[in-house]
């Protein structure tokens, strides 16, 4: 009896997980989570995902935007960070140039490591820019298309009315 207790807390808790995981959603709206890409409740692909949000010219543009800054952003947070943990690797072991003096080699080593924090830091804001891009360009569209759809006046023989249908 109490493993069939513990099995139906466990379904109940799991159940209760995914319910919560899964946005309020209207038909056809757009939504993405991590690199998977959703109209409704159906998955699509991201080449679907990117030609429904070419398609509606108010929301094309900070979508495209925002693609250029994730992929810029990643390059140099990626380098950045590349460059600046060699730079403190090699200015820790000293082993830059035997030629040069042991201040310089420091020197160089600290320069270089702030340029590549700096890159890793202008790459994270890049990132933080482009995934709120692409989140506008998905608000855009879901408005338009979703929202804007919902909404009905109606005209009927005999009846005047006004039928308002809000989408959320």
């Amino acid at each position: 009896m109490k493993t069939v207790t513990l099995l139906l807390l466990l379904n109940l808790t799991l159940l209760s997980l995914l319910s919560a995981q899964s946005p309020d959603l209207l038909p056809g709206e757009l939504w993405q989570e991590s690199n998977r890409f959703y109209q409704g409740k159906n998955e699509i692909s991201r080449l679907q995902f990117t030609q429904l949000l070419d398609r509606h010219p108010n929301a094309k543009l900070p979508f495209r935007k925002g693609k250029v800054q994730l992929t810029s952003g990643n390059i140099l947070s990626f380098g950045g960070g590349f460059v600046a943990v060699g730079a403190l690797f090699v200015t820790a072991t000293g082993s830059l140039s035997e030629t040069e003096t042991r201040e310089d080699n420091r020197s160089i080593g600290y320069l270089t490591a702030a340029g590549g924090f700096a890159a890793l830091i202008t790459g994270i804001v890049l990132v933080r820019s482009g995934r709120r891009n692409v989140q506008k360009a998905i608000d855009t569209y879901n408005r338009v298309e979703v929202d804007e759809k919902l909404r009905h006046l109606a005209f009927q023989p005999l009846q005047i009315g006004l039928r308002l249908t809000l989408g959320r």
